[in-house]
């Protein structure tokens, strides 16, 4: 007779505790959650459907994560440290250029990432919209620490002489909204303009443009 004891125990268990692992990659559970979660609104999300596309048992969604809101805060959370992770990274590659040129590397290296990766935004574009515990968590775990990271980035511009001094509300509601909100609204871009926002060259002419518009404004006398 076959030995089967070094098989894996099945993910649908009848009985008893789940497993003690998910039975699939980690990262890959909380990336199709983040889409789901961006195309389709939290409300709207099942941990069923879930669980259904990555082939695992709900209840091991259940047991990992608690709830499906704390698949969904993991998900998020996942996403922003990305985020981090590679803007640092580009900050390292960066540092060395003038405070201008620094500056226009940054946002266009921000407008690239956007458009790669739109699902954080699409949900906090949701999600901030909304009176909700989900949305205060977002508010204080994402926005804030992101506003505070193109706080820093136009304060030390400013510092160095490079940029006009402009107050923080009103630089953070500029800067995340012309790299972002061309990719946001996908939908009317495509049906009132007849283009893809996704596509590499609108991506570039974006990037050009929002350069050209907020850095003609911004840049202080002395550097123009």
């Amino acid at each position: 007779m076959e030995d089967n004891s070094s098989q894996k125990p099945s993910l649908r268990r009848k009985r008893g505790r789940p497993v003690a692992s998910v039975g699939a990659d980690t990262d890959r559970i909380l990336d199709v959650a983040l889409q789901h979660f961006a195309r389709h609104g939290y409300v709207r999300v099942s941990l069923q459907k879930i669980s259904d596309e990555i082939g695992i048992a709900t209840s091991l969604l259940n047991y990992h994560y608690g709830s499906k809101e704390g698949l969904w805060r993991k998900a998020v959370k996942k996403a922003y440290d990305q985020l981090t992770l590679h803007a640092d990274q580009s900050n390292v590659l960066f540092k060395d250029l003038d405070p201008v040129a620094y500056g226009k590397a940054m946002t266009r290296w921000f407008i690239h990432y956007s458009a790669n990766h739109p699902a954080l935004y699409q949900i906090m574009l949701y999600e901030m919209a909304t009176r909700t515990d989900r949305g205060k968590w977002l508010l204080e775990n994402v926005s804030i620490p992101l506003s505070k990271r193109l706080e820093f980035s136009l304060d030390q511009q400013v510092k160095k002489g490079a940029s006009k001094p402009i107050p923080h509300a009103n630089w953070i509601s500029i800067i995340l909204g012309a790299c972002t909100n061309f990719f946001m609204m996908k939908d009317q871009m495509r049906i009132e303009y007849d283009i893809d926002v996704f596509d590499k060259q609108q991506i570039d002419q974006h990037a050009d443009l929002v350069i050209d518009i907020l850095y003609s404004g911004i840049i202080a006398k002395s550097e123009e």
